[in-house]
């Protein structure tokens, strides 16, 4: 059997590579093509995006994990975390707006709060393999240990899935569908998930 990959926090110093390989994890991407549709500046565009979300947004106020080569990586938002401050949703905006992508992400992100979960739980905001390292269980090691901590803490997890295939991937984890969403009024359908903790 192959080596359980090493999983452990991310650093700052692990930016750039994180956001590159999720970039290519998520160049494919339903939800990625509807917000950025240029396909020859797409994943550069994701690239940037992820690169905020992990510098202004997880990093400071969540959990990110990743693995030894920085192939993978799973962002988390713990319970009762606020809303990121003024300057942080204004890089968002300027970064938006210099893709065209402003209206649809804003759309995007105030359809997905709205049906966030009232109860509370820990979020998994992104989880993402290099494609080139896909189908060696790095999306399963990294789920284990979190879902491990929470299963011990009670504490239920959201998130939403914009793979219909990956949809059985997290049922395989424990999360269940609670429903889903369009995307817009022409974008790709969002299955939204729920996993109680396990009782020990």
């Amino acid at each position: 059997m192959p080596a359980l990959p090493e999983i452990r926090r991310a650093v700052l110093g692990d930016v750039s590579l994180l956001a590159r390989s999720l970039s290519r994890a998520f160049r494919e991407d339903a939800v990625s093509a509807y917000l950025f549709p240029d396909e020859k500046r797409r994943q550069a565009n994701l690239e940037t995006f992820f690169r905020l979300q992990l510098e202004r947004t997880y990093l400071p106020k969540g959990e990110v994990y990743t693995t030894g080569d920085r192939r993978a990586a799973a962002m988390w938002m713990p319970p009762d975390s606020k809303q990121p401050g003024l300057l942080v949703q204004l890089a968002y905006i300027r970064m938006a707006l210099s893709t065209h992508s402003f209206r649809r992400g804003r759309e995007l992100a105030l359809q997905l709060y709205r049906l966030r979960p009232k109860e509370r739980h820990y979020y998994l905001g992104t989880i993402g393999t290099d494609p080139n390292h896909q189908g060696r269980g790095l999306g399963s090691a990294l789920l284990r240990p979190v879902l491990a901590r929470l299963d011990e803490a009670g504490m239920p997890a959201y998130l939403e899935s914009s793979s219909e295939k990956n949809v059985r991937f997290y049922q395989g984890h424990g999360f269940a569908v609670r429903g889903s969403t369009r995307v817009g009024t022409s974008g790709p359908e969002l299955w939204l998930m729920w996993r109680e903790a396990l009782s020990a």
